[in-house]
């Protein structure tokens, strides 16, 4: 951000940081940083898996068969001919991909906004 721009943003957002020293700032991006890699260890999730669990619910929805269909057998068959085909490392990138209903409606808006 350009500094005129930043200045600006401090004195209309917060007023009350105008006369904090250089170091309260230099905290808070030390804290801010610290706080991001916590979340984007929460939040990580391979775009691949995202993808393949919505074309996956996107499949059994037009086949018009309940979403739970997707649980209980579609994904333990796709680990075990993964497993079978391309070996056990394989099948647990496959365990990664989420076919239960919350996580899908999650991922379905995520999706939208790839």
């Amino acid at each position: 951000m350009k500094p005129s721009l930043l200045k600006r943003h401090q004195l209309s957002k917060h007023p009350e940081t105008e006369n904090k020293p250089i170091e309260f700032f230099q905290r808070k991006v030390t804290i801010f940083r610290k706080e991001s890699k916590c979340m984007s260890s929460f939040t990580n999730f391979n775009e691949n898996i995202v993808k393949a669990s919505y074309l996956e619910s996107l499949i059994i929805a037009k086949d018009g068969k309940p979403h739970t269909i997707g649980e209980t057998l579609v994904l333990p068959a796709a680990k075990e001919i993964v497993r079978c085909v391309l070996g056990d490392k394989a099948a647990k990138e496959i365990e990664k991909v989420s076919l239960s209903n919350d996580t899908v409606k999650e991922e379905l808006m995520t999706c939208r906004r790839i």
